[in-house]
């Protein structure tokens, strides 16, 4: 009796453990609010197709908030973009529709881009090939630094803060993790990797910037707030971009 209590247990520390309160905000996206140790942690996944991944942009002279996006442009999950300058100019590369919308920059950051099939790749800047591959690739957001590398920790400088970051499951499915408490990112990676399986991860920009807002139902739902960015990154659902074609 003790053995088969003990793998009962053992098999269930080996699931994450809000796993089961997902919540399905689209066919093939959830959202789930885990925690590791004390610290909230948001997790938004999605499956490879299941959403179109596009830059949300400010006027040229304000920046926004995902919590206050207007209902005719709101996606189904709104989070902060990358870097930006003093003066709210976006710093890295951004690919929009495989449309350029801001060039590469120079620095020991990665790539996370998403092929037209709707699969995540995460490469160093100096390795993704733009724009020869620019045929293959849907969406890519340039930031740093990368936290997981095939599984790997990178070697991040210790240090906390808030945190917004983007990665890629070794099943292949996508994952957004919103930390709206201080963390140190190579506790955040660590724990990304062991309890939600993934292996791809980069760090888009943290701090006051961080912020998610999702729609759920009717309701637009601003669960995390931050100061205004120039650029937003959205998930839009397949079915309905597919529904406003038809």
């Amino acid at each position: 009796m003790i053995p088969l209590l003990l793998s009962l247990v053992l098999l269930a520390a080996a699931d994450p453990p809000n796993e089961s309160a997902a919540v399905t905000l689209a066919p093939g996206i959830s959202w789930t609010v885990d925690r590791m140790d004390d610290l909230k942690v948001h997790v938004i996944r999605v499956r490879p197709g299941a959403a179109r991944w596009r830059f949300i942009r400010g006027t040229k002279d304000a920046s926004i908030e995902a919590a206050d996006l207007p209902a005719a442009d709101r996606p189904l999950v709104a989070i902060n973009g990358g870097y930006f300058d003093t003066d709210g100019t976006p710093m890295g590369l951004m690919v929009h529709e495989g449309k350029e919308l801001n060039p590469l920059r120079k620095a020991d950051w990665g790539v996370l881009w998403i092929d037209r099939l709707g699969r995540g790749h995460l490469h160093h800047r100096r390795d993704f090939r733009w724009p020869r591959w620019k045929k293959k690739v849907d969406f890519a957001v340039e930031c740093g630094p990368r936290v997981l590398v095939g599984g790997r920790p990178t070697g991040v400088r210790p240090g906390a803060a808030r945190r917004t970051l983007i990665g890629v499951r070794r099943d292949g499915d996508l994952l957004l993790a919103v930390f709206p408490t201080r963390v140190d990112l190579r506790d955040a990676g660590r724990w990304l990797h062991e309890v939600w399986q993934v292996d791809q991860l980069l760090n888009l920009d943290g701090g006051s910037s961080t912020q998610l807002a999702l729609q759920e139902g009717e309701r637009w739902r601003a669960l995390e707030a931050g100061v205004p960015v120039p650029v937003l990154i959205g998930l839009f659902p397949v079915e309905r971009e597919s529904g406003k074609e038809d």
